[in-house]
Order: C-alpha cells, then structure tokens, then sequence
C-alpha cells in the first residue's frame, strides 16, 4: 500500500488488493487509470505547488511530470542526468522544495 497526499483535496492511495484511488488534474487521471488498466501501479506520486503540477515515477524507473509548478533546479537535474528512467522516487515541497532519489540509492534535492 501506499498514499501521497497534496494540496487542493489531490491525492493517492494505492490498497494491497492492487485496486487505487485519486483525485488530482485531469492529465494525472489519465496516466493513472493507465497505470491500473495495466496493473502497473505507480513507484511515486508526488503533487506541487500548483494543482495541475504533479510528478509521477513508475514501476520501471521511468517518470512523467507536468505543471508550470516544477522547479527549475529539478529539471535541471533531470536533464543533467540525461533524462535517465532509474528513478525510485520524487518528492515535491510547496514552495520548490524537491527530493530525487535514483535506484542506485544516490539522492538529490534543493529548497
């Protein structure tokens, strides 16, 4: 099981029977629904400062993202990483706060 909670009544909850459930921006709710049609539940959801900013991190270490709420200094991570799909997880904070951590236990964060 798992749960990751946001701001705005957003969140998700994963249940051991591989059922979920969420409320969030129209465009999580479609990668979600994706995710349990696949019985593929997610690693990490992580929800930003703004309601249609979260982050998504999936079971093979690939990850998705969108709103203007993501900080700069984690793109700039990612993109120094060369995009690589081996995270396990992602936090974000309200005020730009974020923590990357990659399958190879290394760990990132600013704010």
């Amino acid at each position: 099981s798992y749960c990751s909670l946001g701001t705005r009544d957003r969140y998700y909850v994963a249940f051991n029977d591989g059922t979920a459930d969420w409320k969030g921006p129209k465009v999580l709710d479609k990668i979600l629904k994706k995710c349990v049609a696949s019985a593929q539940p997610p690693r990490s959801v992580a929800f930003g400062s703004s309601y249609d900013t979260f982050f998504v991190v999936f079971q093979d270490g690939s990850w998705q993202y969108e709103g203007r709420g993501i900080p700069e200094s984690l793109e700039e991570k990612l993109a120094s990483r060369d995009d690589r799909a081996d995270l396990v997880a992602v936090n974000l904070g309200p005020s730009g706060e974020w923590f990357l951590k990659a399958r190879n236990g290394r760990m990132w964060w600013s704010g």
